[in-house]
């Protein structure tokens, strides 16, 4: 859930900044994934599937949250989240000289936990 009032529905993920250039705080939730009680998850990795053509710089920083409630009012958005104590956070860094094409799909870094 993008966080800019003036982009178009909430079916898409934005990166980068808004049009009046604030950062753009995107959240995601898996609730739908079983996972046993006292699991241990090592690492984790998100696919993305582009939209069109994009060749902007943009850091995505990527970090686990222990705050299972949905989006839906501006207290639980992912800005007003804070990251889980003692994960590590992973950036990101897309360079404006690697052009995401339409339909390419994209890996994000995995997102180690032990790191």
């Amino acid at each position: 859930m993008p966080q800019c009032d003036d982009l178009p529905g909430y079916n898409e993920i934005y990166f980068g900044k808004c049009p009046d250039n604030r950062l753009i705080t995107s959240g995601f939730r898996f609730d739908k994934i079983q996972i046993p009680q006292h699991a241990f998850i090592k690492y984790a990795f998100v696919t993305f599937t582009v939209d069109g053509q994009y060749a902007n710089p943009v850091t995505v920083n990527i970090g686990a949250s222990s705050d299972p409630s949905n989006f839906a009012t501006p207290n639980t958005s992912p800005a007003n989240r804070t990251f889980l104590a003692g994960a590590p956070t992973r950036s990101w860094d897309i360079p404006e000289t690697d052009t995401w094409n339409l339909g390419e799909h994209r890996v994000t870094p995995q997102y180690r936990i032990d790191d």
